[in-house]
């Protein structure tokens, strides 16, 4: 991303239509200036986010999501692909996870250990903060936390479970 552009250009990979819906809405609620596009995570989805990064002729991301929010052989192998080793792509990757699937990749079962996984909050924050017109800098804090391993979000259903006790004992 440029000085003069302004634009977050978002690859989301998800074959869930409800969530991408959810990162277009709060998107447009904070009134970020981006390009949000979706690609399934099956087939040679790994191969064409890889080929968005490094071919002068396709809008390179700034940003990659993946939906990891329901664990699935797929999945792990889309993010041991694209976020995880030696191999891993050089545009920062960020995972939405959900309890289960941030268990997982904490505990270090997909990496044998080796990356660092951060998590900076949840994803309604995640996107303020990229709409907040200190974006450029936002990005390239991501950038430098990603040279040590992705980063992790936790999806608004996470967030939801972990509310519902606290909601129980408020009443």
């Amino acid at each position: 991303m440029n000085a003069l552009d302004r634009t977050v250009n978002t690859v989301f990979i998800s074959d869930n239509r409800e969530r991408f819906g959810l990162i277009r809405a709060l998107m447009s609620e904070h009134a970020l200036d981006n390009t949000l596009e979706q690609l399934p995570a099956r087939g040679r989805v790994a191969e064409r986010v890889r080929r968005m990064c490094v071919d002068p002729s396709e809008r390179r991301p700034d940003l990659v999501m993946v939906d990891f929010t329901e664990p699935s052989a797929g999945g792990t192998d889309l993010l041991s692909d694209l976020a995880l080793g030696k191999s891993r792509l050089r545009v920062p990757v960020v995972i939405l996870t959900s309890k289960e699937t941030e268990d997982m990749l904490q505990s270090g079962s997909l990496d044998d250990g080796e990356a660092v996984m951060f998590a900076p909050g949840e994803l309604r924050t995640f996107v303020k903060k990229l709409s907040d017109r200190r974006r450029k800098r936002y990005l390239w804090s991501l950038a430098v936390l990603y040279q040590y391993g992705p980063i992790l979000l936790r999806s608004a259903d996470y967030d939801e479970t972990l509310d519902e006790p606290a909601l129980a004992h408020a009443g």
